[in-house]
Order: C-alpha cells, then structure tokens, then sequence
C-alpha cells in the first residue's frame, strides 16, 4: 500500500550502530541503491533535525532509493533509540554541540566501512544542518570524504520571536546561576499531543496528513518521543551558533554547499543563512516559497521542489 511508505522504513536495511566517542550507543541504518543493473548516484548520509528519529524520515528513505540513491541514516544522540543521558529520556540536554559534530564524522566513517556507493552526499535538515556544517568544519577527514553538503532549513539562528535575543540569553545565565542545566527551559515539556501538536504543525508543515505520521509512529513505540530543550541545550545552541558566525568560519568551509531554505520559516532564521551563504566559497542557495520548516513533509509540490533541489545539486 503506497501510504505505508510513509510510517515504515524500507526493508532491507544494513545495521550500522556504532559508538560515539564517549561510549554513547548510536542508532544508524543504511539501504543500498536499488539500481537494477545501472551505477548507483552516490549515498546520501541524512542527519535528522531536533525532535526527529529516522522513522520520521521513511517517506523520504524511500523516495532517494526510488531516484536510485544510497542512503544512510543516523538517530542523533538524544533521539529516537540512540543513547540519551538523563532519567527523563524527553528531556533534551546536551552540554555542547561538539560530541555531536563528531558522530557525524563516525557516521559517514561508519558508511564507508559498509562500501556503500561514492560520491557521498552530507544532507542535514535543522539542528541536523547546523552538526552537519560543524562537523565539516572541525573534521577535515570528513571534508576530503565527502563531495557535497545539503542543508535543508539549517539552524544558523534560532527563532525566539517574540523574546528578543538578549532576553533568552540572561534567562539561560539565569538558570544556569541557578544549577538548572538539566531542567526545562521556559515554556519546554515533556512531548504533548493536543493543541501543542497543532499550533506545532502551524510551524513545521501545511501537510496535515504527514504530520499525523509522527502521532501514529510514537503511540506504536513512545521511546521515539522527545520532549522540549532544556537550558543546557539552549546553552550549547547559543554558543554553537555564535561559534559559527565568527569570521573565518565559514569562509574555512570549501565543500559545495547547497542551502534549501523554506520560505515561510518560522523556526529558523533564513535571513543568517543566506549571510552563511554568502561567506562560503562554494555555496549557493535554493528557496521553496511557502514551505514551512520541514520541506521534506510539506504538500507533494514543495517535496517535489526540494527533491529536484538535492537531485540537481548531488548528481
């Protein structure tokens, strides 16, 4: 049945687990190019944004493979069944963003011990985008690995409207003066259905029909569920963007960039992006009118945008 592509994984998956550098177990699983006969178009390594799990990403699994794609795809630490490091699994805490860069590193490292086809394609969605361009940066074996970088909707700058910027950052110093590293920040939660999912939806996707995925997939396994960021992740968050906007930062990166920005975001900032861009040597950007956050689970005329964005650009 066509609409199950999109709340089961393909068959026919490789198990790539491995460990982060801290020992943390890691979630990963690759699907070789269905090519019947003809040369496979490289493998695309899929690094999920904040909240995702790569069951979310089954719909798009399935189309890369259908286009004749390699892919691979990894649970961030703190998501779906990789590792996580508090008592309340939903509590999204990280102390620095750096671990994650590096299992980005092990995790294309991870695809080449499995020979899955060149050229390698690094495609990183939100937060996902944002490890995705720390990990190029700050591993050089993992630039001369890869030929090419999509971001989709990346996390250069957070949306806090209507909290200005200086506001968020005394409310993180705040908390963290008072040893709240590991508790929610403001307004954060454990994952809740209801009214909170439907204002959600108002932000990431016009799709309502793809949206529910995500409800059916958790109430089947609720260890895919990840509530809201604590202060210790919006600390990291901060320092990890600020990080990024230093001069030479970008300008450092020289693997071909191609940024797909959705047009009506609300969650990221398009405006740093395109600044980003701008300062890359090999850059250039794509923008999807009307998409929300999550191109990749919009109405089937923006995917298919975003689809011919990645295949033009990756080969």
């Amino acid at each position: 049945m066509q609409e199950s592509r999109r709340y089961f994984l393909p068959k026919g998956a490789q198990n790539g687990d491995f460990q982060g550098a801290d020992g943390v177990r890691l979630r990963m699983r690759a699907w070789p190019a269905p090519t019947q006969g003809h040369k496979a178009r490289g493998t695309l390594f899929l690094v999920p944004g904040r909240t995702e799990y790569m069951e979310r990403y089954a719909e798009v699994i399935a189309d890369f493979l259908e286009k004749g794609f390699a892919v691979a795809i990894l649970d961030m630490r703190n998501h779906g069944l990789s590792g996580r490091p508090l008592a309340n699994r939903q509590a999204h805490f990280v102390a620095d963003f750096a671990p994650m860069a590096d299992d980005v590193a092990r995790f294309v490292a991870q695809g080449a011990a499995l020979d899955l086809p060149r050229p390698f394609t690094l495609l990183g969605h939100s937060m996902g985008g944002h490890v995705a361009l720390r990990a190029v940066h700050d591993h050089p074996q993992l630039a001369r690995s890869v030929e090419k970088l999509v971001l989709c909707a990346p996390m250069l700058r957070i949306c806090f409207s209507p909290l200005p910027l200086w506001l968020v950052r005394g409310l993180v110093a705040l908390a963290g003066a008072l040893g709240f590293w590991e508790r929610y920040a403001l307004g954060q939660g454990d994952w809740a259905g209801g009214k909170a999912r439907a204002r959600l939806m108002r932000l990431l996707t016009s799709d309502a029909q793809r949206f529910a995925v995500e409800d059916w997939q958790v109430a089947q396994n609720p260890d895919l569920k990840l509530g809201g960021v604590t202060w210790g992740w919006l600390r990291a968050a901060l320092n990890s963007c600020d990080l990024l906007a230093q001069k030479g930062y970008a300008e450092a990166i020289t693997v071909p960039t191609r940024f797909i920005l959705a047009g009506s975001d609300r969650v990221v900032d398009n405006h740093a992006s395109r600044a980003f861009a701008a300062r890359m040597p090999h850059a250039d950007v794509v923008e999807l009118p009307n998409s929300r956050h999550e191109p990749m689970r919009e109405v089937d005329a923006i995917r298919d945008g975003f689809f011919k964005a990645v295949e033009d650009f990756a080969g």
